[in-house]
């Protein structure tokens, strides 16, 4: 019988390039979960133009992080849309701070997200692994894509023709903020918000996965699959 049987939310914990979003991916295709991706949501407003879109476009081009109140009030739209589905949510780049974490606390702890039960997933890896990653990171123009390859020799993620996306065939780019100096930025960032996050959970949650995210993603999914499999959770 399962540990819980309310929906569950699976908190993705870590650096950019970490492979959260190709986890994701996995969970989605295997298990038929929902996902979050405070990235994408950010890409759509800076797809539209909106004003917003505007300033995120700015924000993510210096290596910054998109400001709490707006990250939130896009969080709780999509979550509030997802509520109904009965299925199991991936929260992919959100909380990324103390502040985050604990604005999301207080919204599972409202009547409406009552059936909810939380669950943490951090992916450990190196900074020169994550940059060696996001160097070499291609992305499908396609907004209603966003396919992520990699260019890096022996990858198992390189798009069958080069620059050229394997599910839409549309071309692929390098992101904007994907140079060395940004990346360091990104994950300087990254980690003076880490600790307190990490702190904040484990004296909240009991329920913490930890996976190996130095390994090919086929196998973090495993590792994954055994992890929820030893705490009697339903897929």
């Amino acid at each position: 019988m399962s540990i819980c049987a309310k929906s569950k939310i699976f908190v993705l914990v870590g650096s950019p390039g970490s492979g959260k979003g190709s986890f994701s991916e996995f969970c989605i295709k295997n298990f038929g979960w929902s996902q979050l991706s405070t990235g994408n949501l950010c890409r759509k407003h800076v797809s539209n133009n909106t004003e917003i879109g505007k300033h995120i476009d700015f924000v993510l081009k210096s290596g910054k992080l998109v400001s709490d109140n707006i990250i939130f009030d896009m969080v709780r739209e999509w979550l509030i849309e997802q509520i109904n589905l009965g299925k199991s949510i991936l929260l992919d780049g959100f909380p990324r701070n103390l502040v985050q974490a604990e604005a999301l606390n207080s919204l599972l702890n409202e009547e409406a997200f009552r059936n909810i039960c939380l669950f943490v997933v951090k992916f450990v890896v190196s900074d020169d692994i994550v940059i060696d990653r996001l160097c070499g990171r291609l992305v499908c123009k396609n907004k209603n894509c966003q396919a992520i390859y990699s260019s890096a020799k022996g990858s198992l993620s390189r798009p069958k023709n080069d620059m050229i996306c394997d599910k839409c065939l549309k071309e692929l780019e390098v992101r904007a903020d994907d140079n060395i100096e940004t990346i360091k930025e990104r994950l300087k960032v990254y980690h003076e918000h880490e600790a307190s996050l990490l702190d904040f959970y484990t004296k909240k949650e009991k329920n913490i996965i930890e996976l190996d995210a130095s390994m090919p993603i086929k196998n973090i999914f495993c590792s994954f699959e055994e992890a929820i499999n030893l705490m009697g959770l339903d897929s």
